[in-house]
């Protein structure tokens, strides 16, 4: 089929529905960029937090680490410490 186009590129008529589509897409995605630029709404990449490798607590390292913990009471802390100590920790 014909197509009839404008110098200015405002007119266009063509064969088929996807050649009429694509530039008003190309259009569509430059305005809105235009505008979310202009509101200060830019897409920034975001760095995403990633959860660091954990090294394995092995039974080699019971006697010599200590465990901490605190902000509990002190009859709780008893508790923690003596339940710890029994399994082969040391507490504090």
């Amino acid at each position: 089929m014909s197509k009839l186009t404008n110098n200015d590129g405002l007119l266009s008529i063509t064969s088929s529905v996807e050649e009429a589509v694509d530039p008003i897409q190309e259009m569509l995605v430059e305005e809105r960029a235009r505008l979310m630029a202009e509101a200060g709404l830019e897409e920034k990449k975001s760095n995403h937090f990633k959860k660091p490798q954990e090294n394995p607590f092995t039974k080699d390292q019971r006697s010599h680490t200590t465990l901490l913990f605190g902000g509990l009471t002190w009859k709780h802390e008893h508790l923690l410490h003596g339940a710890f100590e029994g399994l082969g920790y040391k507490c504090e």
